[in-house]
């Protein structure tokens, strides 16, 4: 797809924009993208083209990363093409990990980064131990023929997005897919099968799901419905709570990682919304601005009132929760409501996923268009989004 007049807008005025822009080009759509714990590499997984001589196939790929030595220094004019703003090609590929099928998300165990889980079209999810599948020269093709995964997960029967490590317990993983399952896997168990320890049926096509922030045995999910709901490891029969968050379907959530009672979700409606679980009559906020479905949303480590969208309109977006309610100028009301502080508007296709990295405070995006762009906003606009906790919003507003 070609650079749309947004696109060219935004590159017009990216040198005003950005402290730091990197971006390169893969052969793919990359679909997956997770920041690992030594803020050097990161974590992929792409969606082989429909070419019978794509020798690279579907596969779980980890970047690592040639950055500019020093990321303060100032964007030269010609950043379009800058060397040390850009990655170069193969050489940063540490790992090609073939997977079954596209990779609709991997993510590593947060008390274990060398194992990851990533799923897909197919009904199983496949769990990899990166340190078993060191590339060691040849062709890509060469070492992904060879690589299988260590463990297959089954209990779907269709594949989906949904894909989650429990923070607090090793090994727990739980998944939902489009037959309408959530299912719960203990990975590390010793001698542990490929079947679930719990089923939950929804009947309906789970979007996505998330643990809560606080609790280790506590999750919630989002479906096709728009419906959210909550379960509890220990009353597996029992739901916790449900609400329609939102009348369309509802493609992503993900809980505050400081306050253990907002929740923020992402929709086909266009929008995002934040919840406070104890009154989930309405939510406290809606985020309106995107132009597309809302397909991932989370909270930014960095500052605990931001909170990241991007959508099927080719952009993320950077919301400051606590300047929600602010006075606008008739002018500035054209840009955004108040709480809109940034527009990333650097692809030209779906954003499928980003991550930000809170040690550099670099956020990485990647879509559809087979761009990775890592990126970190001047400082200027870093000043709008020091904010508080979301908490602090005293009274939700109507849907």
């Amino acid at each position: 797809m070609a650079p749309t007049a947004d696109y060219d807008l935004w590159k017009k005025h990216t040198p005003d924009l950005y402290d730091v822009i990197i971006t390169h080009a893969l052969d793919w759509p990359v679909t997956s993208a997770q920041w690992l714990p030594d803020h050097q590499r990161i974590l992929l997984g792409i969606k082989a083209l429909d070419d019978p001589e794509d020798c690279l196939e579907n596969c779980v790929l980890i970047v690592k990363l040639a950055v500019p030595a020093d990321l303060d220094a100032e964007i030269p004019e010609n950043w379009v093409r800058p060397p040390s703003f850009f990655l170069p090609c193969l050489s940063c590929m540490t790992q090609w990990i073939k997977h079954e099928g596209q990779v609709n998300r991997a993510r590593y165990m947060p008390q274990c980064p060398t194992i990851v889980a990533a799923k897909g079209e197919t009904s199983r999810v496949c769990i990899f131990d990166t340190t078993k599948h060191e590339n060691s020269g040849g062709l890509p093709s060469q070492v992904i023929a060879e690589t299988q995964p260590e463990m297959l997960l089954e209990g779907h029967t269709k594949g989906g997005h949904g894909l989650s490590w429990n923070p607090f317990r090793c090994g727990i993983l739980a998944s939902g897919s489009r037959d309408g399952l959530v299912c719960v896997w203990d990975v590390g168990a010793a001698g542990s099968s490929s079947r679930p320890i719990i089923t939950y049926p929804q009947n309906t096509p789970v979007g996505d799901v998330t643990w809560t922030s606080k609790h280790e045995n506590v999750f919630s999910t989002g479906d096709e419905a728009g419906w959210m709901r909550t379960w509890d490891l220990r009353d597996p029969l029992n739901l916790v709570v449900a609400v329609r968050a939102h009348l369309d379907p509802l493609e992503s959530l993900a809980y505050h990682p400081y306050d253990e009672f907002c929740l923020a979700t992402g929709s086909c409606d266009n929008t995002a919304r934040i919840f406070d679980i104890r009154t989930l009559s309405q939510p406290m906020h809606t985020f309106v601005g995107h132009r597309d479905t809302v397909v991932r949303v989370d909270w930014s480590p960095k500052y605990q009132g931001v909170l990241v969208t991007s959508s099927e309109d080719h952009r993320v977006m950077l919301w400051n929760v606590q300047r929600i309610g602010d006075e606008q100028s008739a002018e500035d009301a054209e840009d955004g409501p108040p709480e809109l502080v940034f527009i990333h508007g650097g692809h030209w296709d779906i954003v499928h996923d980003f991550s930000w990295d809170a040690t550099a405070n670099l956020i990485t995006s990647v879509g559809e268009d087979h761009t990775v762009q890592i990126w970190r906003t001047a400082k200027h606009i870093k000043r709008t989004m020091r904010g508080s906790s979301p908490s602090r919003m005293e009274t939700p507003s109507s849907p």
